[in-house]
């Protein structure tokens, strides 16, 4: 499991794209904020825009958050035949 990177420069160089998360919630403080006279002026699409920074800032913690669901999936979510919930070892009822 890779460590998520949350060194806003070095996702900014490495091209990284923005989280599908990000993108969506930040258009959701946009719009809240442009309702409020710009208070936090949260621009994106350049560099050192306040909008920009806080969408690497959520990317991290969308792919952190993913990062340790992963983790649980892979660490308790296997039977005794290492399959991953398998119909086999896990059956689910039928409705």
């Amino acid at each position: 499991m890779s460590e998520v990177i949350t060194n806003i420069e070095t996702r900014w160089e490495a091209g990284t794209p923005h989280h599908k998360h990000s993108i969506a919630l930040m258009e959701e403080l946009k719009e809240i904020d442009n309702k409020n006279g710009l208070i936090m002026d949260f621009r994106t699409g350049g560099d050192g825009d306040n909008g920009e920074y806080l969408l690497y800032y959520l990317d991290a913690i969308f792919e952190e958050r993913e990062r340790r669901v992963d983790q649980v999936i892979l660490e308790s979510d296997r039977c005794e035949h290492d399959h991953l919930l398998c119909a086999k070892c896990h059956p689910r009822d039928k409705p």
